[in-house]
């Protein structure tokens, strides 16, 4: 036990203390989904509750998650991105068969503009590797097939 008391000895003064903490993280509070904006990432791993957004050179080698929308006005290459609501991407991979990994879940879509030969693609469980370059790609869940549905944008 302490020689002289201080002031966390005191109930009132402890139930202070956690009131003022309170109203000081309460002005913190998410009230609204987040997003990221960004001109371009290099061995990064993003996280983000909201939409993750890159409008200048692109992602190289990166791990992103977006809870909401990953739209990308440039180039992914290397790595793995998640997106709870969908993927729009100009150009994915490399000509030296970089791996490349995008993931959606089921009802959700992957638009790529450009693409190169072994793009990894997931849909839900289903996943499917591209063997060729190719342009303008939507793929999607198809409930009828139970597979990914590729077609143009």
């Amino acid at each position: 036990m302490a020689e002289k008391p201080n002031n966390f000895h005191y109930l009132e003064n402890f139930a202070d203390l956690l009131r003022q903490i309170n109203e000081f993280t309460n002005q913190y509070e998410q009230t609204d989904v987040d997003s990221v904006e960004l001109s371009y990432a290099l061995n990064s791993v993003i996280h983000c509750s909201g939409d993750v957004i890159v409008s200048g050179k692109g992602c190289y080698n990166c791990n992103i998650y977006a809870g909401g929308k990953l739209m990308i006005d440039g180039i992914l290459r290397g790595g793995e991105v998640y997106a709870q609501k969908g993927i729009q991407v100009k150009e994915v991979g490399s000509s030296f068969g970089i791996k490349t990994t995008l993931v959606v879940p089921k009802r959700e879509t992957i638009n790529m503009d450009n693409f190169w030969e072994g793009t990894v693609i997931q849909i839900g469980k289903k996943v499917y590797t591209f063997l060729e370059t190719r342009k303008r790609i939507c793929a999607r869940w198809d409930e009828e097939t139970d597979a990914i549905q590729l077609g143009s944008c």
